[in-house]
Order: C-alpha cells, then structure tokens, then sequence
C-alpha cells in the first residue's frame, strides 16, 4: 500500500508540474495550423503565448486537462515504480530508503 500511495501522490506532482507546460507547448505547436483566432499564439514565440493565454483566460488555463494527464500517468506510476522497487528486492539490492 505504501507504493501505491507514493506512486499516486507522484502521480499528483509530475501531472501538476507538467501541466503548464504541456498547455503552453502545444497552443503554440498547434497556433499556426489552427490558423485565424489562434495564430496569435503562436506568433512570437512560448513566452508570449503563456502570457496571452493567461491574460486572455486566468492562470487556471494552464491546468486544462489535468484529469485525463492524470489518469494516463497514474497506472503508469504505480505499475513502474512498484515493479522497480521489487525488482531491487528480488536482485538482492534491497528498497531505497
């Protein structure tokens, strides 16, 4: 159980941390393609567009689709990090403290 929670709640944090970045990343990727009201993101550059789209909608747009990153990154944590820390124990290298 203590490895599910610690994968969980890592999880949690990589989702939260990576988020903003995701968001910026592809309206800026996709500004150009979009074409009309959106090739303003992506006209000068990563900065920029950050500071447009949180002008525009508030800083809680950097967290759009959070729950779906989540949920695709929670079964992978909890799988990865579990397998490791038993692979360890199973070599003889013991858990990481």
């Amino acid at each position: 159980m203590l490895h599910v929670a610690s994968s969980l709640i890592a999880a949690v944090v990589c989702t939260t941390c990576h988020m903003p970045f995701d968001v910026v990343l592809t309206m800026y990727q996709s500004a150009q393609s979009l074409g009309g009201a959106f090739a303003r993101y992506g006209a000068t550059g990563p900065q920029a567009c950050a500071a447009l789209l949180i002008r525009e909608s508030g800083p809680g747009i950097l967290f759009r689709g959070w729950v779906p990153a989540f949920l695709r990154l929670a079964p992978v944590c909890v799988f990865s990090f579990g397998l490791y820390e038993q692979l360890r124990q199973l070599v003889g290298i013991g858990y990481l403290d």
